[in-house]
């Protein structure tokens, strides 16, 4: 094959790849299980309300003390679905253990 070939191959199979991974990357990470949602809202409002609660009515400012993106705080205040490691370190900065975060947390 001739250098321009592979050329062609090469930016045929990137148009595709981004394609592709366009597509799947792109779905929502919302989740389907209503239960799940709901316990996500929840654990949202429990973080807004620890946040305001401490003072902190700033996220912005309270992102960038966790080194996490202002929006993702946002997300996350919304319902949006975290790892527990960054529940913990979230905890951490607001001076409560987990225990305290889920004390009196109703589920239902």
């Amino acid at each position: 094959m001739y250098p321009i070939g592979w050329f062609l191959l090469g930016v045929i199979f990137a148009m595709f790849f981004d394609l592709f991974y366009g597509m799947t990357s792109r779905r929502s990470k919302k989740n389907e299980d209503p239960y799940v949602t709901h316990i996500l809202e929840k654990v949202g409002n429990r973080l807004k309300a620890l946040r305001r609660e401490r003072g902190i009515s700033n996220y912005e400012k309270f992102a960038n003390e966790l080194n996490i993106s202002r929006s993702q705080i946002g997300r996350y205040e919304k319902g949006e679905d975290l790892k527990m490691s960054t529940l913990i370190r979230i905890c951490q900065e607001l001076e409560i253990s987990l225990e305290e975060f889920f004390r009196r947390f109703d589920v239902e």
